[in-house]
């Protein structure tokens, strides 16, 4: 007689299967790329409610996305049925801290109904706050400072910290910044995204009572992507994880690459350090790549100075050889990757540029390859990204718009308020300032003669 499959443990493999059956206690999970780590975390997740009867509404699962997060909740879905995981905390560190002082900012000051401003609305209170504290935007850029807060914001630090160790003119003049910045947002009911995390961990420092209230209600914690987590976000998984320490983690120290926006590598290196009876647990077997391309990857990786060992394997041998090509500037370049789609196309190993994608690291580079696929009459659609073509024309009136004064503006309330997409009120400080035609430009992907793309990648691929 056959016995029916178990679609939460039969499509593991041994590795997999021992990170998602663990029981109690820390749990460091160490996944290589295309190792299946997203299985492996929605698997657990449905392994607790299923076979260890872990209620959903005790179980947090973080992400760094809102895509990510959206994906874990559609396999959980399927695992193990919608009405199982109504209440299943399952989001960003941004969105779960939201909540969290929706319950509890009165506590650190603040309202239940706060707004979370955006970028946009964001850089017009520091400038309010830069004009009332007579920093000069010629001499102190606004991104700059902002960038020194959100750092010392994200490191769980406040204005007198900044000031009593500066590194420099540029500290100094942040931290008298900072506290305008402050005072004008609290005066709004108003908080920042690196609030969020801030306020959250001062609620548990503050608070005995609201830390045993979320320690207690929270019996298992997922985090995702834990290589990527700063100083705060570090910090409020220990609070929450408390003294029963069921905290399972997913990360790779080798694909940890945001440590110029406050991400620390030592979370995940030094998690056996914190937990001394952590469980480690190696995914190394990739369903991804060629082991041509994994042996190529582990021999730069393996000479990073701090690393968890480890190395990639895949059942698929063989593969193209890797093609390394250097180039006199960026126009030889984008004329070099140009000519080897003509070379593909010619030889059929590409049937039409839809075949090719080009992968670049920041928008900026798409303007040298746009030109010259234009030169050698290439069609291309802009995936997650911008056109150079379309960023070009608007810029002035974009630079117009957001230099404009909101001196005067800062004191009023914004008159409008609109639901965000996590449930969450959020008032728009530009809704004060709609009348007078003042807005940012949208962040949707334009093409050439093509739909928006809704990609979170930058990425050119040609058609």
């Amino acid at each position: 007689m056959d016995t029916m499959a178990d679609p939460i443990l039969d499509p593991l493999n041994d590795e997999q299967r021992v990170a998602v059956t663990h029981g109690d206690g820390p749990l460091l999970i160490l996944a290589g790329a295309g190792s299946g780590k997203t299985r492996v975390l929605t698997h657990r997740i449905a392994y607790l409610i299923r076979d260890l009867a872990v209620p959903a509404s005790a179980i947090l699962a973080v992400t760094f996305t809102n895509k990510a997060a959206k994906e874990m909740r559609e396999r959980l879905d399927r695992l193990v049925g919608k009405e199982r995981l109504a209440e299943l905390t399952v989001g960003t560190f941004h969105g779960f801290c939201a909540r969290l002082l929706r319950r509890e900012g009165p506590l650190v000051g603040i309202d239940r109904s706060f707004a979370i401003y955006d970028e946009a609305d964001q850089r017009a209170v520091l400038r309010q706050a830069m004009a009332d504290t007579n920093a000069s935007e010629r001499v102190f850029a606004p991104g700059a400072i902002s960038s020194v807060v959100s750092s010392a914001k994200n490191e769980l630090k406040g204005p007198a910290d900044l000031a009593s160790s500066p590194k420099g003119q540029l500290d100094r003049i942040a931290a008298i910044v900072w506290k305008r910045y402050d005072e004008l947002l609290r005066e709004n009911n108003a908080v920042d995204f690196d609030d969020l995390l801030l306020l959250a961990c001062r609620v548990f420092e503050t608070s005995d009572r609201a830390l045993e209230k979320w320690q207690d209600r929270y019996q298992h914690i997922l985090v995702d992507e834990y290589q990527d987590t700063n100083r705060a976000q570090y910090v409020l998984l220990r609070y929450l994880a408390g003294f029963k320490q069921n905290l399972a983690v997913v990360g790779d120290d080798d694909q940890s690459v945001f440590s110029w926006r406050g991400a620390d590598v030592r979370n995940i290196l030094d998690f056996e350090r914190d937990y001394p009876n952590a469980k480690v647990v190696k995914l190394e077997q990739n369903y991804r790549s060629t082991q041509r391309i994994l042996d190529a990857a582990h021999s730069v990786v393996r000479n990073n100075a701090a690393r968890k060992e480890k190395k990639l394997w895949t059942d698929r041998q063989g593969g193209s050889d890797i093609v390394v090509m250097q180039a006199y500037d960026e126009s030889h370049e984008a004329e070099i990757v140009a000519r080897e789609i003509e070379r593909l196309q010619r030889e059929g190993e590409a049937h039409g540029t839809r075949d090719v994608a080009v992968l670049y690291r920041t928008n900026a580079q798409s303007r040298a390859i746009e030109d010259k696929f234009r030169a050698f009459g290439l069609a291309y659609q802009i995936v997650g990204g911008v056109s150079s073509v379309t960023r070009r024309a608007p810029r002035s009136s974009r630079v117009r718009a957001s230099t404009r004064s909101v001196s005067g503006r800062l004191s009023r309330r914004p008159s409008s308020s609109r639901r965000s997409r996590g449930g969450s009120r959020r008032r728009s400080w530009r809704s004060a300032r709609s009348s007078r035609g003042s807005g940012s430009p949208g962040s949707s992907s334009l093409s050439r003669g093509s739909s928006t793309s809704s990609s979170s990648e930058p990425a050119m691929r040609p058609i």
